[in-house]
Formats: structure tokens, sequence, C-alpha cells
């Protein structure tokens, strides 16, 4: 836990209460205010939060929290990742096996994560909803594009331009 970690879960608490449902009015007319358009990342993040609070309410401790919360985020941009290098290696003529996928993913993400956490208060890393959370939306946007493009049937093109408009949502451009 690094950077304004500690501190985020608490203040989204404060400003906008305790209910999951009453806070999207508030969290959207605030991210106009300060100019943002990431609607859906925003939102996801507060109901995150408020999750959280509850959690430490009932006596869950926060670095428990937050450890299985930054390990699930991980896990997911590893999945994503390796399904986005299946694809791109489809493209090259090479069928990869999915386990193969992830195991050469995985050892590249993980082996070199060390370098973003350990070293530095890296946000991309240490805040894993705006850091590698975001990625692997995009990951997977990228993703449903490519296989839009390859399929070329209205229904792939629909879900290729709806993952799009996710991934900005979610942490803009």
């Amino acid at each position: 836990i690094s950077g304004d970690d500690l501190l985020n879960p608490f203040y989204v608490f404060d400003d906008y209460g305790p209910s999951p449902l009453g806070m999207f009015r508030k969290v959207s007319r605030d991210l106009t205010r300060a100019g943002h358009f990431n609607h859906l990342g925003q939102n996801v993040g507060a109901i995150l939060y408020v999750a959280w609070a509850y959690l430490i309410g009932w006596g869950v401790r926060y670095s428990s929290i937050y450890a299985v919360t930054k390990f699930v985020v991980f896990v997911i941009a590893a999945v994503v990742a390796a399904r986005l290098y299946r694809t791109l290696a489809a493209l090259l003529g090479r069928e990869l096996t999915l386990w193969w996928s992830r195991l050469l993913v995985a050892v590249g993400l993980f082996t070199t994560l060390q370098i973003h956490v350990g070293w530095s208060s890296d946000p991309v890393a240490s805040f894993p909803l705006s850091g590698y959370l975001a990625a692997a939306i995009g990951l997977w946007s990228l993703d449903c594009c490519i296989v839009a493009l390859q399929r070329d049937d209205r229904r792939s093109l629909a879900i290729g331009s709806i993952s799009l408009v996710v991934a900005i949502q979610y942490y803009e451009i």
C-alpha cells in the first residue's frame, strides 16, 4: 500500500455516503465538474471502496482486502493478456494452447512486477483499479476488436465497438 491508497477508500465513503446505489448520481456529478468522462471506472471504484469500508467495519484488515483485490486484478490482467497473445499468435499462423499462453504471460508479467512495485510508488501496480485493471480492460477491448475485424459480422463488430466504449468509459483515453 503506497501513495494515497490508504486514504482513497475512506475519502470516497465520506464524500458519497454508505449506499452503493445512492452514490452514482453524486460520483457522476463530481466527475463532470472535474472535466472527466470515465463514469464507468469512477463508479466501479466508488462501489468497491464502499464495499471495502463495510468489510473494514466488520473487522477485516484493510491490508488483507487490498492484497486480495490486487491479486484478483493481477490474475485478471494475466488471463486477458494471454487471451490477446493467443489472438495475435493466431494472426501470425501460430496456434498456442490456452495454458501455454497463460504460462508465458504470467512469467513475463510476474517476474517483472517487482520492478514496478518494489522500487517505487508506481501507481500502475500500487493502485490496481486504475493500473492493471485498466490495462486488462484495454487489452480485452483490443482483443475484441481484432476478433471483430477477423470475423467481419455485425455481432462481432458491435461487441468490438461496445468494448471500446467500456475501455474509454473505464479510464478515459
